[in-house]
């Protein structure tokens, strides 16, 4: 008998041929053959080393019953466990690329968040811009509601400076017209005199021949022989009217009165004239800074 046969029909270890009992023919996944007993012994809990190659088998229910009886058999198991394998790899490798996909998915993702959080810092830095912005338009507006309200206070006094000056101006008003009545009044009178001196002419020349004085003659020469008794002899002739006099007095005291009242009025008329410019000036000035 050849050795081949022989291998197919007698125990390697027991060199015992097989039966259908005990020495039942049993094939590990390495594609050699034992007898059932020999297996047994051989077995360590629920693992065998093969005696020829000792490739370890682990046995799924612990019963050396359960391997394969013949060669065809066994070659059915192992192609149900390479198919079983085979699965296990195309399911290890689809599991590998999702992974692979999850991991490139993943990474965009990462990418995206990096650019998101790009953009928020950059949004972050604008709106650290923006409030700096708003803080400096916040102090300039509080600067010009100082301003404002500067230039509101100013504009009130002015009013009332405006109204004091208005007041001022009627109260030189009715001065002007109470000097203007007593002009009036004194020409009135002035006239009235001159009408009541006009009179007709013997009467006139009578009052003026009662009126005449006539002088010693000793006074006279004495006059004339004296340094100014020209003058003194004039004067002695011709003495003049007390009445005019106080006329005249009375008249320059009206015009030195009027030029007082005129120069006071026109002091204050510049004097308002210098402050209402000056604080237009400073109006003008705050528009500009506006």
């Amino acid at each position: 008998m050849s050795a081949d046969k022989e291998f197919l029909v007698t125990c390697s270890v027991c060199l015992c041929d097989y039966d259908d009992e005990s020495r039942k023919q049993k094939f590990l996944p390495c594609l050699h053959s034992f007898c059932q007993s020999c297996l047994t012994q051989v077995k360590q809990f629920d693992r065998i080393k093969c005696p020829i190659c000792r490739c370890e088998v682990r046995l799924l229910s612990g019963d050396v019953s359960t391997l394969p009886d013949t060669y065809f058999e066994c070659l059915r198991e192992m192609e149900k466990k390479m198919k079983e394998i085979q699965l296990k790899e195309m399911e290890k490798t689809r599991k590998i690329e999702e992974m692979k996909q999850e991991k490139e998915e993943m990474k965009r993702e990462k990418e995206e968040m990096k650019r998101e959080k790009e953009k928020m810092k950059r949004e972050k830095e604008k709106m650290k811009q923006e409030q700096e912005e708003m803080k400096r338009k916040i102090a300039q507006q509080g600067g010009q509601i100082d301003l404002l309200r500067w230039s509101k206070n100013r504009l009130a006094a002015d009013c009332d400076e405006l109204k004091r000056f208005n007041q001022h101006m009627e109260t030189v008003v009715v001065s002007k017209d109470r000097q203007i009545c007593s002009l009036k009044k004194f020409a009135t009178t002035k006239k009235l005199e001159d009408t009541q001196n006009q009179k007709r002419p013997d009467e006139a020349q009578t009052e003026r021949n009662e009126d005449l004085y006539f002088p010693d003659p000793e006074d006279i020469f004495q006059l004339r022989d004296e340094a100014d008794g020209e003058n003194a002899l004039r004067d002695l002739l011709y003495p003049e009217d007390p009445s005019e006099d106080l006329n005249n007095e009375e008249w320059i005291d009206h015009q030195d009165y009027i030029e007082e009242s005129n120069e006071e009025e026109s002091r204050c008329m510049n004097a308002f004239e210098d402050d209402f410019c000056d604080s237009m000036a400073d109006h003008l000035e705050f528009l500009n800074i506006m």
